[in-house]
Order: structure tokens, then sequence, then C-alpha cells
């Protein structure tokens, strides 16, 4: 990569990921989506690994002439963890893609309520059962109310305790986990659903 930018003239480099090429000359903007493993040893838990990423990442955001953020939050960290200067930040919030669009198709949604057993009405939470998701948070939240339906679509991550299905088991009526489901049907999901729950610390 340093070497094919070199070829380019006024070129400049830019990657979706924190980390930089070590030999790239070309000027640079990188994104930075957070900083999750400077606020739990857990997501990292080898020494090592966490001073290489943040040797890389702090050696890549100061060389870049801009860096991305999707949010005020992950600004704030950047410039607690890594002292970045606030003039070289800069904060674009994440859109989602364009296929994310309500499903008119009556039949297809009538498939997928059927595939998933969905209810009627329900809170729909998707992603990885991690910590930092505060997944645990939205069951105990969820069970205090007397209607309301919760359904999850995605696994369980083995590093950590999965407070989510723990806290459901004890209102498994209620609370059903769904297996993660194909790329394709999670626009159909949001469709079906009443509300998309994201209490993502």
């Amino acid at each position: 990569l340093p070497f094919l930018s070199d070829l380019k003239r006024n070129g400049v480099y830019y990657t979706p990921y924190f980390a930089l090429p070590w030999l790239l000359r070309t000027p640079a903007l990188v994104t930075v989506h957070d900083c999750i493993f400077e606020h739990d040893a857990r997501y990292m838990p080898r020494r090592w690994g966490r001073l290489y990423y943040r040797l890389l990442m702090a050696a890549s955001m100061w060389r870049a002439r801009v860096v991305f953020v999707p949010s005020k939050a992950t600004a704030r960290d950047v410039r607690r963890f890594y002292r970045v200067p606030a003039r070289k930040l800069v904060v674009t919030p994440e859109a989602a893609d364009a296929s994310f669009r309500p499903i008119e198709n009556a039949h297809v949604l009538t498939e997928v309520r059927e595939r998933y057993a969905l209810p009627d009405q329900f809170v729909l939470a998707i992603g990885a059962r991690r910590p930092h998701k505060n997944f645990g948070m939205l069951v105990r939240a969820m069970s205090r109310l007397e209607t309301a339906e919760l359904v999850f679509v995605g696994g369980a991550d083995e590093r950590f305790p999965d407070e989510a299905a723990e806290g459901a088991a004890k209102v498994s009526s209620r609370i059903p986990f769904r297996g993660a489901g194909p790329e394709g049907g999670v626009t159909e999901l949001y469709t079906l659903s009443s509300v998309g729950a994201s209490p993502t610390l």
C-alpha cells in the first residue's frame, strides 16, 4: 500500500479502520469507531496486545490529517486517551445502508414472522451480547413491563458472562432468544418490530 500510494500524485489515503501502514507517506485520513478496550480491558486481555494497539492507534491518529469519529463520545475518548487535537477530529455519524428501508411485501414479512415465531408486537435487539451493548439492562427494563415482548437476534460472546440470557431466563415467556438470521432478513425484522432498541454504552 505505501508503494502504490507513492505512485498516485496528489493522492489521499483513507481507511475506515484506525490503523495506517507504518511506511505510508501519502496524506492520510482515518476513522476511529471507538476506544472500547481502553474502557474495559476484557476486550483485549493480553497486555502486549493492548500496548501494540495503543501504539498503532496513537501513531495513526497523530500522522493522519483528519480523524473521523462517529460520535461526540468517541471524540472525547480520543482526546482523553490519545491527546489528539480537537482541530483534527470530525464527527461523522454512521448512516444506515441503503437497503434499510421498510419492507412492504406482505408475503415476505409473513414468511419472516413465521420463521422466527415472532409475536405481533415486540421490541427488537440485534447484535452480539457483549457488556458494552448493555443488553442486560434492557432485559431488566423490559421485565418490568407487563405486555411488552423482547426479541434478541444475535449470539453471545464466550469471553463474557451472558447477562441478557441470564436475565431473560427468569422471564423467558416474554423475552425469547432467536438465533442470528441471514443478513438479508435484518431489514424485515426491523420492519416487523414495534421498536428497535440499541442501549449501547
